[in-house]
C-alpha cells in the first residue's frame, strides 16, 4: 500500500512539474524589449558560398514573439551553392531556437539552442581539401550584445568547440577529422523587416 502511494505522489509530482508555465522573461529595459519583438534579418558570418559571396548578402530571417510574457526565438539562415558535384547543395546553415530570460540594455540573455553547419569550397588555396565544420548544436545560456554595434545583437560566446572533418579529394585515405576550436559571428539585426521583406 505504501508503495501504491509513493508511485501515485510521484506521478503527482511530475504531472505538475511537466505543467509549469515557462519562465517568463525579466525586462530591465522597456524599449529594447520592444525593439526585439518582431521579425529580423538573421546571420552567421562564417556562412560563405564558393568563397566569394558573403553572408550579409543572403540572410535568414528571426522571429521574437511574446508567448504570455515569455519571449521565444526562432532563427534560421540557410545557403545552397551549385556544387562541385554538379548539383545544388546545402553549404551551410544556422539556427536559433529558445526563449529569452532577460532583457537589459542593449543586450539579452538567451536560453537555448545554437546549430551550427558549413561546408568549404574545393579551390587552389585549400590545396584540394574540403573542410565540413558540424553539425554542432550548443545548448545553454548565451548572451547577444549591441553595445558596440546598435544596428545587431551580436552572440558573445563566439567560439566553441566542433567536429572537424578534413576531406582530401584526391587521397580520401588521408582524411583526418577531430574537435577543435571554432568561432562564429552570429548576428539578430536590430531593425523591424517590412511585409515586403519578411
Amino acid at each position: 500500500m505504501r508503495l501504491l502511494l509513493t508511485v501515485i505522489l510521484l506521478l503527482s509530482l511530475t504531472a505538475c512539474v511537466s505543467t509549469l508555465p515557462p519562465t517568463k522573461t525579466v525586462i530591465h529595459d522597456q524599449a529594447e524589449a520592444e525593439l526585439l519583438l518582431g521579425k529580423h534579418l538573421f546571420t552567421e558570418a562564417g556562412l560563405t558560398s564558393g568563397g566569394t559571396i558573403h553572408a550579409y548578402e543572403v540572410f535568414g530571417r528571426a522571429k521574437i514573439s511574446d508567448d504570455n510574457g515569455t519571449y521565444r526565438v526562432t532563427g534560421k539562415q540557410e545557403e545552397r551553392w551549385d556544387g562541385h558535384r554538379g548539383e545544388e547543395a546545402l553549404y551551410g546553415y544556422v539556427t536559433l531556437e529558445g526563449i529569452i530570460t532577460e532583457i537589459n540594455t542593449l543586450s539579452f540573455i538567451f536560453e537555448g539552442d545554437v546549430e551550427t553547419y558549413s561546408e568549404s569550397v574545393p579551390h587552389e588555396r585549400t590545396q584540394g581539401l574540403e573542410y565540413i565544420q558540424g553539425p554542432s548544436t550548443r545548448r545553454g545560456q548565451f548572451i547577444f550584445s549591441r553595445e558596440k554595434h546598435p544596428a545587431y545583437w551580436r552572440l558573445q560566446q563566439v567560439t566553441y568547440m566542433s567536429n572537424i572533418q578534413r576531406i582530401a579529394l584526391h587521397d580520401p585515405d588521408s582524411s583526418t577529422s577531430g574537435l577543435e576550436s571554432h568561432w562564429d559571428y552570429i548576428d539578430i539585426f536590430s531593425q523591424h523587416l517590412t511585409e515586403d521583406e519578411k
